[in-house]
C-alpha cells in the first residue's frame, strides 16, 4: 500500500534527521525550512506535525513491522482443506460470493496459559491453515485448533487470532490480511 510506504520513508527520514542533528549538529528540518524563506518555525512546526502523524500511523498499523502481515505471508496453497484436531469455527461475511479464503493460527495450543515466545515459532510449517470457499452470500466458515498466542518482537503477547485472506478473482491477485481475535475457549 502507497500509503504505508510514505509513512515507513517519513518515519526513517526523521530517525535520520534526529541521528545527525545529535552527531554533527545538522537538522535537515531546519535546513529544509530555511530553503522556503518565509517563516521557518510555521515550516517546522508543519513538518514536525507531518512525522508525528506518521509515527502514529505507524504505531498503531501492524502491517507496517509485522512480518506475518505481509504482502507475501500466506500458507502454501492446496484444495479446500482444514486443520486436524479438536476444531473451532469462525463464521466471516460480506465476502465476495464463491470466494476462496487461505486462513492460518499459531500452532495449536496445548496449555490454557501457553505463549510461545516470538511469531516464527508460533506459526511454524502453518499446521492450523486452512483454505475454504464462501458462498454466494460471501460467507464462509473457518475451522481451526485454537491457536496459542505469541509475543511480539517488542516482547508483548499477541493474543491468539486467525488471519485470513481472499483472492480476488477479477484480479487475479489476494486480498489484504484480515485478523480476527479469538476468545480463550
Amino acid at each position: 500500500m502507497a500509503i504505508n510506504k510514505i509513512v515507513l520513508m517519513i518515519v526513517i527520514f526523521s530517525s535520520l534527521n534526529v541521528c545527525l542533528d545529535g552527531l554533527f549538529n545538522l537538522n535537515l528540518i531546519k535546513n529544509i525550512s530555511s530553503m522556503f524563506g518565509g517563516s521557518q518555525n510555521i515550516i517546522e512546526k508543519i513538518l514536525s506535525i507531518v512525522i508525528l502523524v506518521s509515527l502514529i500511523i505507524f504505531a498503531i498499523n501492524p502491517d507496517l513491522y509485522e512480518p506475518y502481515n505481509s504482502e507475501t505471508c500466506m500458507p502454501q496453497p492446496k484444495e479446500d482443506i482444514e486443520p486436524n484436531g479438536n476444531l473451532k469455527m469462525t463464521n466471516i461475511r460480506k465476502l465476495p460470493p464463491f470466494a476462496k479464503v487461505v486462513y492460518w493460527g499459531s500452532i495449536p495450543k496445548q496449555d490454557i496459559n501457553e505463549v510461545a515466545d516470538n511469531e516464527a515459532i508460533a506459526y511454524d510449517i502453518y499446521q492450523n491453515s486452512g483454505i475454504a470457499t464462501a458462498t454466494y452470500l460471501g460467507d464462509v466458515s473457518l475451522r481451526y485448533v485454537q491457536p496459542i498466542a505469541y509475543k511480539d518482537k517488542s516482547g508483548k503477547i499477541i493474543p491468539p487470532h486467525i488471519k485470513y485472506r481472499y483472492w480476488l478473482k477479477d484480479k487475479g491477485m489476494f486480498s489484504k490480511i484480515y485478523k480476527v481475535y479469538l476468545t480463550n475457549k
